[in-house]
């Protein structure tokens, strides 16, 4: 009976959602209306990826020779890397964005936004980390960014992947 009711349920979502004026529908697997789909171990795999880019960041920053825009870069893909496992523990449908503030905003956590908010005004927009901006001819990406730019930036990661590892922790 309760497999009957979701089974209805899941016409009227899909139909609404999906009606004929809306355009063709194309998609192997609908999507579903009803439920989550937690992926802890995928979680886990995303923190420790996340670990290991905020490690290789520390590498860099501790080099003879410090280029600081890898630095800012290696934390923001950590930082990225922990969201999407914060994500990926609530459902497996995950966001694309590199947007941190974006990727922040898709978990109920408002520290978590606040420290997205904090790190994107550090580094800006990811691809201005590793490709000259379009609009200013003179500034590379290795003389926008300094050493206490990186500081920052790697602190910040730091304190986003601890917060993400208590919430992994508050959902197993």
């Amino acid at each position: 009976k309760e497999h009957k009711e979701q089974r209805e349920r899941y016409k009227e979502n899909f139909s609404r959602e999906y009606n004929q004026q809306q355009g063709d529908y194309n998609f192997d697997v609908p999507p579903t209306f009803s439920s989550s789909n937690p992926q802890p171990a995928q979680a886990k795999r995303f923190l420790r990826q996340a670990q290991e880019d905020l490690r290789a960041a520390d590498n860099d920053y501790e080099a003879k020779e410090p280029a600081f825009e890898w630095v800012c870069f290696k934390a923001h893909q950590a930082a990225e890397k922990a969201f999407k496992a914060a994500q990926f523990s609530v459902d497996a449908v995950t966001s694309f964005s590199h947007d941190l503030v974006t990727l922040a905003a898709s978990v109920e956590d408002m520290e978590l936004r606040r420290l997205a908010q904090r790190l994107q005004g550090i580094v800006g927009n990811s691809s201005k980390l590793y490709n000259p901006d379009p609009i200013d001819f003179v500034v590379i990406p290795h003389e926008e960014y300094n050493r206490e730019m990186a500081c920052d930036a790697v602190m910040c990661a730091t304190d986003i992947l601890e917060r993400v590892k208590e919430f992994l922790e508050t959902r197993e």
